[in-house]
């Protein structure tokens, strides 16, 4: 049944490409990709990527998040993390949006330093929304010195931190003992949200 489906996608492929001569075009390439990383076939999608980049072919940009998604749906952290990474080392367009299922997972499974700093490592850009996860699993985990790095990258790039990123920032804060603390704290009071 559909545990096959990828070895007959890759049967199609090599019929097409080595027995008839044609090349595969982007829709089969697609459906190669997803179908690896919907069967958690973490070397087939590694392969076919190469394959693609080889090629010069141009897939639909939510392909490439099916792939991150699809893995993340198999619990393969590993196999979404380096998806991601080869992804964007490729300098293709995904939504960012992934990236915080990423670090929602990375955090679940108690490595969202980890993943935080392989993604740093490129310097791929996060969308707030994934550093808002970060920033509870610095909370949930005590971890000062990550979530003050998470707040000085926000506000280095000009940003400001949204109301979700106070409530992590104090407690870990506060659980620091760093005076810190009353700085954000007059931020948030100073920004008119509603305190819970």
């Amino acid at each position: 049944g559909r545990a096959e489906q990828p070895k007959l996608l890759k049967d199609l492929h090599d019929v097409l490409k080595l027995d008839l001569g044609i090349k595969p075009d982007s829709a089969v390439y697609e459906a190669l990709l997803a179908g690896y990383a919907f069967a958690g076939i973490q070397e087939g999608v590694e392969r076919t990527f190469a394959e693609i980049r080889e090629e010069g072919i141009s897939l639909p940009d939510t392909c490439y998040a099916w792939i991150i998604r699809a893995f993340l749906q198999r619990n393969m952290l590993d196999a979404a993390l380096a998806s991601t990474l080869t992804i964007y080392r490729a300098d293709i367009y995904f939504n960012p949006a992934v990236l915080s299922s990423l670090v929602d997972m990375a955090s679940k499974h108690g490595r969202a330093p980890e993943v935080y700093q392989a993604i740093q490592a490129v310097k791929m850009p996060l969308p707030m929304e994934a550093i808002v996860v970060l920033l509870e699993d610095c909370r949930g985990r005590s971890n000062f010195p990550l979530a003050s790095t998470l707040e000085q990258t926000v506000r280095l790039a000009g940003l400001h931190l949204p109301i979700e990123a106070y409530d992590p920032l104090l407690h870990v804060s506060i659980d620091a003992k760093s005076p810190h603390g009353f700085v954000l704290w007059q931020e948030f009071q100073d920004s008119g949200a509603p305190i819970t």
